[in-house]
């Protein structure tokens, strides 16, 4: 969670645009949400928009005209198959991100789908998702982009991730467990997540487990209180403690058309549908768009 807490920092406290504060503080556009769960889950379709995208730093080298030269940058982790349904269409995978499941957050069918990923950027390619039957697939367009395949049967999913991805797996569902296990990789890739109670399951993480549980007021925590979740009906209450218990909070509510996620001063991620488009805008830009064929 550490990670994922200083991207939160960099990304809604760079810019100065904001979301519109009269609506988001109008009750009345206000709608119901689910009570909070932790149900271990997986999910293969990674149709996703971020609310937080946990990070890492790189160190890479060039050299221009025989000088040397090191900088550190900031990369998105990975998205990861194996995670943790708060409810509300709310998720958090292995890797720390925390995002929306855009076809459950609107009870999408997902036996068969055709969705198209644009996002407003240049050089960013279209992604197509589809599911007929049992087979799904993922492919972006472009001569080097990548297509993913899955046979999703009973308990069992088979992924190819093609040759620009990263091989195949294999995820197993039984009652307390779900396996993901990378085929062709050694033992130690394999990831899991286990259920050790109607409302608490844990990821077994190198170096230390990471446990995540509903408390007895019915809240959500996320490792050592890293993160906490609080439902007061129709708005959830995100607080991320850092270094030193310091807490940045962010708010969630529903809207008629979608959901709004924000800090306290007003910035952070909205996002509406209208007929077949829905939309997704940071800081009231449009970042990216998901069209339902």
């Amino acid at each position: 969670m550490k990670k994922a807490l200083v991207l939160l920092i960099a990304v809604f406290l760079s810019g100065c645009s904001s979301l519109d504060k009269a609506s988001i503080n109008d009750p009345s556009k206000h709608r119901e949400l689910e009570a909070l769960t932790v149900i271990p889950s997986y999910d293969v379709f990674l149709v996703r928009t971020d609310l937080i995208r946990s990070t890492h730093t790189e160190t890479r080298t060039t050299t221009v005209n025989g000088q040397t030269q090191t900088t550190t940058v900031t990369v998105p982790d990975p998205y990861h198959y194996l995670c943790v349904n708060f409810g509300n269409g709310i998720f958090i995978d292995r890797n720390d991100n925390i995002y929306i499941d855009i076809m459950e957050f609107y009870g999408m069918d997902k036996n068969a789908f055709n969705i198209t990923h644009q996002m407003n950027s240049f050089g960013k390619p279209e992604v197509y998702y589809k599911k007929a039957g049992n087979v799904f697939t993922r492919e972006g367009k472009g001569l080097f982009s990548n297509k993913t395949t899955a046979d999703i049967s009973g308990n069992n999913v088979a992924i190819d991730e093609g040759f620009f991805g990263g091989g195949k797996a294999v995820i197993t569902v039984t009652e307390n467990e779900i396996v993901c296990d990378p085929k062709g990789i050694l033992k130690w890739g394999k990831s899991k997540i286990l259920k050790t109670g109607d409302s608490s399951v844990l990821f077994p993480v190198f170096g230390k487990d990471l446990e995540i549980r509903k408390d007895d007021s019915g809240n959500v925590i996320v490792g050592e209180d890293n993160l906490k979740i609080e439902s007061s009906g129709k708005q959830l209450k995100f607080i991320f403690r850092g270094l030193f218990k310091k807490e940045i909070i962010h708010y969630f509510i529903r809207t008629e058309t979608g959901f709004v996620f924000y800090d306290e001063k007003f910035r952070g991620v909205e996002v509406s549908k209208n007929g077949n488009q829905i939309s997704v805008y940071l800081n009231n830009k449009l970042t990216e768009k998901f069209i339902i064929n």
